[in-house]
């Protein structure tokens, strides 16, 4: 019978509801597109742990930095690393340009540093929250430069 025939036409796409990976983890605005996840991201018990709290202290930070008055302006350089991680991810896992991949997470980890530097001299507190993230994007550094080396 033809009808019990299911085209691939008639198929449903793959999608998946989750909060927008272009704002990285900044926003609880829901959307539902295209998501094929090993896009984003490695196979990996670390990153499969660590990225999720990663973004909930990403979250927490940006809240704090936009709460304090002193550190309001933190804010376009946190925009700027979500956007990075998305162009990064992209660039490593879907291009495979590995030297443009870790020029970008080189940009991104030298944003940090100067983001721990402001925070230092302004909230203390908030220095040692991004600390861990800081942590991460150095191992982010180190693992592309591998990656570099092998291939």
């Amino acid at each position: 019978f033809e009808s019990s025939v299911i085209s691939e036409n008639s198929k449903p796409q793959n999608r998946a509801l989750f909060i927008c990976p272009a704002l990285n983890g900044f926003s609880p605005i829901s959307t539902i597109i295209d998501f094929n996840p090993s896009i984003f991201l490695p196979k990996s018990i670390f990153f499969n742990t660590a990225l999720p709290l990663i973004y909930v202290v990403y979250i927490i930070s940006i809240t704090i930095s936009v709460y304090h008055k002193e550190t309001r302006k933190t804010l376009v350089f946190w925009v700027l690393i979500a956007i990075l991680n998305i162009a990064w991810c992209a660039v490593f896992f879907k291009f495979k340009m590995l030297y443009l991949a870790q020029e970008i997470i080189m940009l991104i980890l030298a944003i940090m540093v100067y983001l721990e530097c402001v925070f230092i001299r302004k909230n203390l507190k908030l220095a040692f929250l991004i600390l861990p993230i800081t942590i991460f994007y150095v191992f982010a550094v180190v693992l592309s430069f591998g990656f570099i080396v092998i291939n």
